[in-house]
């Protein structure tokens, strides 16, 4: 059962156990069990994807994976202009639209502006250098 907790069961669903997932991020919206391997498990959470090869015994995040869940993104007036925007239970964050790297973008050319779940991100358009975030609580 996904939700929150990843809560499994042992019994047909007669009873649950919410120890799923400990090891991994909260909040779970989607699991894939493989029809051929009913122990290899992928996981889609607010934190991202992870996976287990032994039921829900251990897991693998994939954290090299640039996903995010976001409320509301934003710009600034830079050109290339960098986007910012509140991610789901993992803080607001600012990063490149662009890049002349040949790498591509990379996780760490993005950067955090507050903590806590971001929601509303507005930048200064006369300083990029100015990010107001606004977190839970109305927090900013």
């Amino acid at each position: 059962m996904l939700g929150t907790s990843l809560m499994v069961s042992d019994d047909a669903g007669r009873t649950f156990r919410s120890d799923g997932a400990a090891e991994v991020h909260v909040d779970h919206h989607d699991l894939w069990i493989n029809p051929e391997d009913p122990d290899h498990l992928i996981l889609g959470s607010d934190g991202g994807v992870s996976a287990s090869w032994d039921g829900t015994g251990h897991w693998r995040m994939f954290d090299n994976l640039a996903l995010g869940q976001f409320y509301t993104i934003s710009h600034d007036m830079r050109d290339p202009y960098y986007v910012c925007g509140g991610l789901q239970d993992n803080n607001p964050w600012c990063g490149p639209s662009n890049t002349r790297s040949f790498h591509g973008i990379r996780h760490y050319d993005w950067y955090e502006t507050a903590y806590g779940d971001g929601f509303w991100t507005v930048v200064d358009p006369t300083d990029s250098t100015i990010v107001f975030s606004e977190s839970q609580g109305g927090n900013m």
